[in-house]
């Protein structure tokens, strides 16, 4: 049985979680119970996904920990991608690239900024606007590394 056929065992965050999955599920991969959530944009590369991926498991999420929700295109306006984040409900979540950072700015109404520490509605955030072009310099690989460092530890 998958996780998300089994989702009535997975406690509070069931209710909220089954709805995201059946409402926007053809968006959503990963880690189905993940609490490292990324809202990808069309401009989060291969080199992107793999470095939030090792950097999320840096920080005691697991080897599989991240769940990622497709963003690219507009598939979702902002008022849906607000319901998916709460209905998700995660520790930390990571808007990369430009496509991420806007729609999330415009679905909960801020103007947050770039790479720095912040939090929004009790959980962790990090805008990574320049994902992709970050990955192509170890400067830019730094930048977004001390960026991510910073989001909450689960094995801590």
């Amino acid at each position: 049985m998958s996780a998300r056929a089994d989702m009535a065992s997975w406690g509070p965050y069931s209710a909220g979680r089954a709805h995201v999955f059946r409402a926007y599920g053809q968006l959503i991969s990963g880690n189905d119970a993940g609490l490292f959530v990324v809202l990808a944009g069309a401009d989060c590369t291969d080199a992107a996904r793999e470095a939030l991926v090792k950097s999320a498991q840096a920080l005691g999420y697991g080897a599989d920990g991240v769940t990622f929700v497709s963003v690219a295109g507009q598939a979702l306006p902002a008022d849906a991608l607000y319901e998916v984040v709460e209905g998700l409900d995660p520790i930390a979540l990571v808007c990369a690239g430009e496509e991420a950072a806007r729609l999330f700015s415009q679905a909960y109404r801020l103007q947050a900024a770039p790479h720095a520490t912040q939090r929004v509605q009790g959980r962790e955030v990090r805008l990574l606007p320049q994902i992709a072009q970050n990955m192509e310099t170890p400067q830019g690989k730094q930048l977004v590394w001390h960026a991510l460092k910073s989001l909450p530890r689960l094995d801590a």
